[in-house]
């Protein structure tokens, strides 16, 4: 049992259960139904369509990862004794772990996680032992062989949902793609309507797009905005105390948010920010702005107007979300933010009383960080808030990348007398095999990793 679990970790870094996990979280009961029932998705389930791949594209923030994480489940669940489901998420954030040969293999290590029969177990431990003696890893034509093999002997549909193709970068987007053409598989992905990657598929794909699907999803987010304005305690108290106010609130979000979801829930957090008399309301629903980037910026305006403190508090947080390296953990968050900025004034004692609580730092951050609930990491509410705080840098730091690296430097050196496992091992994913004690540093492992890159 334990050599198949080295196995396993030794096929690929990547995992993606915990990610759907967090994406399926989002989902509003009863949204999304509509494309269970479209035609073009009905045929590529059943078969019946001249195509083996179907592109679901649409505008930026229209829900096309939680309409993956909706197919994933339902391929799963509804019909898991008929098919075998496999799923990846592209994320602009893990670009550095998320090569194609990365995807492929996690593609066959997903696979025999979830497929352990005798046949599937023995193909892949003769792999891993062969390449093991030779002290070599597998190419992406190796990793796309062997599952090639694996998955036309098992006599059963296969499915691959990948979702968010546009936030992968495009060399690593094409050599993916052109391995996952050579499966004996039905290929679902999404990405925006970016013309270069709906050219990848000419041919070869139906493409549904969600744009022109506009009154089921006007539909999604009328149930959306119903939704949340039961679950938070301000907007329920005021539809109960005021419905038809409460009313207009949905109406107005409902027409300004332009079939995204994205924008529907921007406008719900700054709407709810502002409940205090009618008037105000009325104000703030008049003024919404139809476009992200405004959208964006009225965000930022209301972090500037929490107060000095919570504001720099909500900046720190950002910059750090938007130019670490790797997705982080609230708790190392906490820590990169809670050590100062100069090495000079660095000390060995806890900090632990300093550390702001996870939910002001949600709070500070005005509906524009997720926290997810799995992987415990808070993100970004969407990637095109990460373009817009790169494409204007004084938003949040002129010089971003100094002042982490400055953290980085400045946690280490407090942290130097910690003793680390320094052995090398080649198979794994930082092969110098540092053991870094996460339970008392838990932001050593990446100041170690990455304070050079900052610096550059």
């Amino acid at each position: 049992r334990k050599e198949m679990e080295d196995a396993l970790h030794w096929l690929s870094p990547l995992e993606f259960y915990t990610k759907h996990a967090d994406t399926i979280q989002r989902r509003t009961e009863d949204t999304g139904k509509w494309l269970l029932e479209n035609p073009s998705f009905k045929e590529w389930v059943n078969g019946t369509s001249s195509h083996g791949t179907l592109l679901c594209t649409g505008l930026p923030g229209a829900g096309k990862s939680v309409l993956a994480s909706i197919v994933i489940d339902y391929l799963r669940e509804t019909l898991k004794d008929q098919y075998v489901v496999l799923y990846a998420y592209c994320n602009v954030k893990e670009k550095e772990q998320q090569t194609a040969v990365n995807l492929v293999s996690s593609l066959l290590r997903h696979l025999a996680t979830d497929h352990q029969t005798d046949e599937i177990l023995k193909s892949v431990m003769t792999f891993y032992h062969e390449f093991k003696a030779k002290g070599s890893r597998p190419s992406k034509m190796e990793y796309s062989k062997i599952l090639c093999q694996i998955l036309t002997t098992l006599g059963r549909s296969v499915f691959i949902v990948v979702d968010a193709l546009d936030e992968y970068l495009a060399d690593d987007r094409d050599d993916f793609l052109a391995e996952l053409k050579k499966l004996p598989v039905r290929l679902f992905c999404t990405t925006r309507d970016i013309p270069e990657i709906i050219s990848l598929f000419h041919g070869h794909a139906a493409q549904l797009n969600i744009n022109n699907q506009v009154e089921e999803i006007k539909a999604d987010i009328k149930i959306y905005l119903d939704s949340e304005m039961k679950k938070r305690a301000p907007l329920a108290a005021l539809k109960e105390n005021n419905p038809g106010l409460a009313a207009e609130i949905v109406q107005e979000i409902h027409e300004n948010a332009g079939g995204m979801f994205l924008l529907a829930r921007l406008h719900l957090e700054s709407v709810a920010s502002q409940i205090s008399t009618p008037k105000e309301v009325f104000n703030a629903l008049k003024s919404l702005p139809k476009d992200i980037n405004e959208t964006y910026d009225v965000a930022i305006l209301r972090a500037q107007a929490q107060g000095e403190k919570r504001y720099q508090l909500a900046k720190q947080i950002l910059t750090w979300i938007t130019y670490a390296r790797r997705p982080l953990t609230v708790r190392e968050l906490q820590y990169a933010i809670s050590r100062g900025t100069t090495i000079g004034g660095a000390t060995a004692e806890t900090v632990d009383e300093s550390l702001p609580p996870q939910e002001v730092m949600i709070s500070v951050c005005v509906g524009l960080v997720n926290f997810e609930e799995e992987s415990k990491q808070l993100r970004l509410v969407h990637y095109t808030a990460q373009e817009y705080f790169l494409e204007r840098p004084d938003v949040l730091s002129a010089d971003a990348n100094a002042e982490l690296a400055i953290s980085c430097i400045n946690y280490l050196f407090i942290s130097q007398s910690i003793p680390l496992n320094d052995k090398w091992d080649p198979d794994q994913t930082y092969p110098w095999g540092w053991e870094f004690p996460e339970e008392t540093h838990p932001f050593l492992s990446y100041a170690a990793q990455y304070w050079y890159w900052h610096t550059r």
